[in-house]
């Protein structure tokens, strides 16, 4: 009971899976997120952007270096989670995340150029979102 306890005085952020949805409104697929797990965060980028911070870990992680572009939520979340902090997924669609080729990461590019191949169907999104920062 101790262990959960310190774990969840430890929790930081929560995120969620979400609804992938084209330019205008039309629902394209599933984005998955996969469970916290702080060492798949070396690795992969999959905490969306619209997760719910707590603001004195924001204020902990930063001053964050806003020259960088690409990569900026990864470089955050992994600032967050070196400090000791943990993060709580939700396995449930919980918000719409627009695609379209503006998108910074490149994430909308690739699902649109994806679904008009014929690749329908729910997106792994570790596998699209940058790890590494860049300006």
């Amino acid at each position: 009971m101790e262990e959960q306890r310190g774990k969840a005085d430890r929790t930081a952020f929560v995120y969620t899976d979400c609804q992938l949805i084209s330019e205008t409104g039309e629902q394209l697929d599933r984005g998955r997120s996969t469970a916290f797990n702080p060492e798949l965060i070396k690795q992969y980028s999959f905490i969306p952007e619209p997760a719910v911070v707590l603001t004195k870990v924001m204020h902990e992680a930063g001053p964050f270096d806003e020259s960088i572009r690409r990569g900026t939520k990864h470089h955050k979340w992994q600032r967050i989670i070196n400090n000791g902090w943990v993060g709580y997924h939700i396995a449930e669609p919980m918000f719409s995340y627009r695609m379209h080729t503006g998108n910074l990461s490149g994430i909308g590019r690739r699902v649109i150029g994806e679904i008009e191949n014929g690749n329908n169907g729910e997106r792994i999104l570790s596998g699209y979102w940058p790890t590494t920062a860049s300006q």
